[in-house]
């Protein structure tokens, strides 16, 4: 504790200047995406920096969090050319990020846009997307539930993250449904001691569930 304040006065003295030149010889300027600092995708990654880097960084991998997608003509709904007119669709470049990872990152960056839904008429012939993840609990989370200021025991907050904050998910705890959430997936409940499971499905049929304890001490 008593070396901290003198070692920050001896940085003060330092010079300002930098101390030795970066090393030009051995680096190279590589393009990179803004968003995730990976090597760019070409033609995919749509804001691109520049930065110095050692040569070796050549061989780093690409960015991957950037996807080409195609939409309907409004831009609102994923499609296909085996389910929509090829004429009318529109290619676009999204920044992904899995629904946990982007219920955080969209707290620093309102500007975030999340995939569109895949279109009805599509689902067929496109993938479906990890839409749900349980923030709270862990899986196979030991909870302690202590007595609130009335004696009387408490309840856990359960939370969940959809990639489409606007949708309506179902919760059910150990398969009696308890109620539904819109834009802020938190559910305060008092489970029964022992294990229980918690599932959650959202209005396209998409469902998670959690298997949990809660601790009777």
């Amino acid at each position: 504790k008593k070396a901290g304040p003198i070692l920050f006065d001896i940085f003060k003295q330092l010079p300002q200047s930098a101390w030795f030149d970066p090393p030009y010889d051995d680096m190279i300027q590589i393009p990179v995406c803004s968003k995730s600092g990976y090597r760019i995708q070409k033609d995919v990654c749509p804001h691109i920096d520049t930065i110095w880097a050692p040569k070796q960084g050549l061989n780093s991998e690409v960015c991957q969090m950037h996807k080409l997608i195609f939409t309907n003509a409004e831009g609102t709904q994923e499609v296909n050319a085996q389910c929509y007119p090829r004429d009318q669709m529109k290619k676009k470049a999204y920044f992904t990020l899995n629904p946990t990872a982007a219920y955080y990152y969209k707290k620093y960056d309102p500007s975030y846009e999340p995939l569109p839904p895949i279109s009805p008429a599509c689902t067929q012939n496109l993938n479906a997307k990890q839409s749900l993840e349980f923030i709270y609990p862990r899986k196979n989370e030991k909870i302690y539930i202590p007595l609130e200021l009335n004696s009387e025991l408490g309840k856990t907050i359960f939370k969940v993250a959809h990639i489409h904050q606007d949708e309506t998910v179902y919760w059910h705890l150990n398969d009696t449904y308890v109620g539904s959430t819109t834009q802020f997936h938190e559910m305060a409940l008092q489970p029964p001691f022992g294990k229980n499971q918690i599932t959650v499905i959202d209005q396209k049929g998409n469902q998670i569930s959690r298997t949990f304890e809660i601790l009777n001490e």
